[in-house]
């Protein structure tokens, strides 16, 4: 498939929406993810935007938005609240949870 990459500062739901009216799938970059609120309005953007039948496709950067506990705590927040149907972690691709030792 065709995507537009999930690039911090770039890929917003504007971006998103007119990728995925194009047939591609349109990345919302949730980036560092350092707080819930920019991420969770560009979704509800997007949501509004693109319709329902628009597949939800966020990219993560791994090393930055998983390297503490809290980190890990948005993150699954954000999966659990949205439920996108594609999630991208970028740079690294495996990151060990700090409290659990899993990846």
């Amino acid at each position: 498939p065709i995507v537009g990459a999930p690039m911090i500062g770039v890929s917003g739901s504007q971006l998103a929406t007119e990728t995925c009216r194009a047939g591609a799938l349109g990345f919302l970059a949730g980036g560092h993810l350092t707080s819930l609120e920019p991420l969770q309005k560009e979704i509800s953007l997007f949501r509004e935007k693109a319709g329902p039948d628009a597949p939800l496709c966020i990219g993560f950067i791994g090393h930055s938005s998983l390297n503490d506990t809290s980190g890990w705590n948005r993150v699954h927040k954000v999966l659990d609240t949205n439920r996108p149907d594609v999630v991208q972690f970028f740079a690294p691709g495996i990151v060990v949870n700090p409290d659990s030792g899993q990846s």
